[in-house]
């Protein structure tokens, strides 16, 4: 138990140093860094927690933070990537195709791209959510 203890003072002393970051946390390149470093970090601990714990609760203490780090690298990583793309898009047909700007396709893009990317990341969510629920639904069985 006393190694358990040692692992989240370390834990939280990172997550610590991660808050000093927070100026950076609107760039997306930093965000996409972090979600990968989020999922290093959380798997990382989950492997040393591993040989700690009985076999009871090994699987669902690994269940929850592999999913926790799931979650970490899709909020960071794959949405900093969605708002990117819409970005790189308008930016785009702001550069090279500035006449047709006011034709349909490219209007309705324009004029509903925070929508479209808050329609893509809650596609996500929503898969985030049932593949959770089907994990909980094999740990549950277990027990």
């Amino acid at each position: 138990m006393l190694l358990l203890v040692g692992d989240m003072k370390k834990l939280f002393r990172i997550l610590r140093a991660l808050k000093a970051f927070y100026p950076f946390y609107n760039n997306r390149v930093f965000r996409f860094f972090l979600g990968i470093v989020i999922f290093y970090l959380f798997g990382f601990t989950a492997q040393r927690w591993i040989g700690n714990i009985s076999s009871i609760w090994e699987g669902l203490l690994f269940e929850m933070l592999f999913f926790i780090s799931v979650y970490g690298v899709i909020y960071f990583t794959v949405f900093s990537l969605i708002d990117l793309f819409c970005d790189r898009a308008t930016s785009f047909h702001e550069t090279y195709n500035k006449n047709n700007i006011d034709k349909q396709p490219i209007k309705w893009f324009f004029k509903n791209k925070v929508k479209l990317s808050i329609c893509i990341k809650m596609l996500f969510n929503f898969w985030y959510i049932c593949v959770l629920i089907a994990e909980l639904r094999k740990i549950i069985k277990f027990f």
